[in-house]
């Protein structure tokens, strides 16, 4: 009986100290790298063991929803990248209904300019930022990478004076054309019942400041809706100076035609550009061990942020 308990005991010491290798192989701290109406914009920042000196930012955004919450979903993804020595930035920005598609892009730029901005604090290279997302998070992580790198050299903060482009994107079945959705035309941003009935009205609803009512008003006007719409789609955003894109897509998505991926395929092919897609037989909007395909990120973010020194 004694015997018995002792290794009993033995076995819990072995399991308690694997447990605590694995919390300890990296650490995790919650930053804020934006405030904006009084709310602060946060982030969790993992920092492996041994650093390679490059970073992945992972957008928690579906439907444009984020929510701190998730966290947990994607502590899992965190280990590949992790095991690389990528220093990973789960971002969480402003969440629809509250904030628009404009707001929340925003929001990634200016996480990417702060953790661009502090890149000796965290011990990476400023040149060496990916960034990655799902749907929505896709999306966003794509507009972030092809928008122009517009910097405020007037502001008075200076995390605001640094680049806010990602370096290499990679991502999961992202929205890239609102204005050639599924077909060339096909527009779903003037038609409110489509967005509602999808969750997205919130994202799709764009507003301006009015100064004199001191408040934020719905913009209505269907062409100034469909221009804003159309800075907002990554395939009207390609231009010679982008980063590399991967892409995995599901040819049965239901949500996010396949489509999407293929025409912004052909955008960057035309600008020749590094780009490659992956589709996913028989599979829709996400899939049971989409894990296995996320290391395929890490292959790309490997290629062009840890490229091979010739010998």
């Amino acid at each position: 009986m004694r015997k018995n308990r002792f290794i009993f005991l033995l076995f819990i010491l072995f399991s308690l100290t694997v447990v605590a290798q694995d919390v300890t192989s990296y650490t995790v701290k919650e930053e804020i790298y934006g405030r904006k109406e009084g709310v602060a914009l946060t982030m969790q920042v993992f920092r492996p063991k041994k650093p390679n000196g490059a970073a992945v930012v992972r957008l928690i955004s579906g439907s444009w929803y984020s929510s701190m919450e998730n966290w947990e979903r994607y502590k899992p993804n965190a280990s590949l990248y992790l095991d690389k020595g990528y220093t990973y930035f789960l971002v969480a920005h402003g969440s629809n209904p509250r904030y628009n598609i404009q707001e929340a892009s925003a929001d990634v730029k200016r996480a990417v300019q702060y953790i661009r901005y502090h890149a000796k604090d965290y011990g990476i290279d400023p040149n060496k930022i990916g960034i990655t997302g799902s749907s929505a998070g896709g999306h966003l992580s794509l507009v972030n990478g092809l928008s122009d790198d517009v910097i405020d050299t007037a502001s008075k903060d200076p995390v605001t004076k640094v680049s806010g482009r990602a370096n290499v994107v990679a991502v999961f079945y992202p929205p890239t054309d609102f204005m050639n959705w599924g077909g060339k035309g096909i527009s779903p941003v003037n038609y409110p019942n489509f967005l509602e009935a999808n969750g997205v009205a919130g994202a799709f609803a764009f507003r301006y400041y009015d100064t004199t009512k001191k408040n934020y008003v719905l913009i209505t006007d269907l062409k100034e809706r469909v221009k804003i719409a159309e800075s907002l789609s990554p395939a009207n955003l390609v231009t010679k100076d982008d980063p590399p894109v991967f892409i995995w897509h599901g040819d049965a998505d239901k949500t996010v035609p396949l489509q999407q991926s293929k025409w912004l395929e052909e955008k960057y092919k035309a600008a020749n550009l590094p780009f490659e897609l992956r589709i996913k037989p028989g599979e829709d909007h996400g899939w049971k061990g989409q894990i296995k395909e996320e290391a395929d990120f890490v292959n790309w973010f490997d290629k062009y942020l840890q490229p091979k020194k010739s010998k």
